[in-house]
């Protein structure tokens, strides 16, 4: 498992805008993590939700409404300090939603996150890999695009086709693709035989909104935070909730 973020992965989050960490979580929290996630998904895609559908994909926003255990993706430590190296202290988490996308889907437009625009970088984002990234259904990046984006994608005449600088990235399942926000990326078309499932996650420099207000959260969901879960989430202390808990029953 890899535990600390390497020298020569912190050059290339500086120089080509991202970084494959390998091997963060173990086989068999793949294989339990995409039942359950797919679970959720049968029972609460009908409901009312803020993104567009897209032929072919599943999308699940804000796991952590669902089950604590995704705190996992707010606190490792090797994507934490990744992540850090971006943005900087006080960081705060963003976003957590999965998406699993069937074979013959999943092509999306070359772009980058609209929150990332400017300098230093406002924004990380995180790509868990709960299947295998081959060169058949892994996210194509431009490297070094998260310099000057705004130039990359004046230039593009169509953000749908195939560029001569884009790298597809290959990983194998367990491994963390982790990325500035500024960073021009997009979904591939799944031309493998089985669904390409991952956890997406951002990180936000101190100071930004983060997309999801996690005190919204329910109350036994946060009850079972970690302090450093909670810290980045932004949310008060198990003391602070027990206290609350108290004080709506007296």
């Amino acid at each position: 498992m890899t535990t600390t973020v390497l020298a020569d992965q912190l050059r290339q989050l500086d120089t080509d805008g991202y970084a494959m960490l390998p091997d963060v979580l173990p086989a068999g929290e793949c294989d339990y993590w995409s039942v359950v996630l797919d679970r959720i998904w049968e029972r609460e895609h009908d409901k009312p939700h803020t993104y567009d559908d897209e032929p072919g994909v599943r999308y699940v926003e804000n796991l952590l409404e669902y089950y604590s255990m995704f705190q996992r993706c707010v606190t490792e430590e090797v994507v934490v300090a990744a992540a850090g190296a971006i943005l900087g202290p006080g960081m705060r988490f963003s976003l957590i939603n999965y998406r699993r996308t069937e074979p013959g889907s999943g092509n999306q437009a070359l772009h980058c996150q609209k929150l990332a625009h400017g300098s230093p970088p406002r924004a990380c984002d995180a790509i868990w890999c709960l299947d295998e990234f081959t060169a058949l259904n892994g996210t194509r990046v431009l490297p070094g695009s998260h310099v000057d984006n705004h130039a990359v994608l004046a230039r593009l005449d169509d953000p749908l086709a195939r560029h001569p600088g884009e790298r597809v990235i290959q990983a194998s399942r367990g491994s963390v693709l982790v990325f500035s926000a500024s960073l021009i990326h997009g979904g591939t078309t799944n031309r493998g035989t089985g669904p390409r499932r991952c956890i997406l996650t951002q990180f936000v420099r101190a100071g930004q909104q983060p997309r999801f207000d996690w005190s919204q959260l329910p109350l036994p969901i946060q009850r079972q935070f970690r302090p450093d879960a909670a810290g980045l989430l932004s949310l008060p202390s198990h003391d602070a909730l027990a206290q609350r808990s108290n004080h709506r029953r007296s």
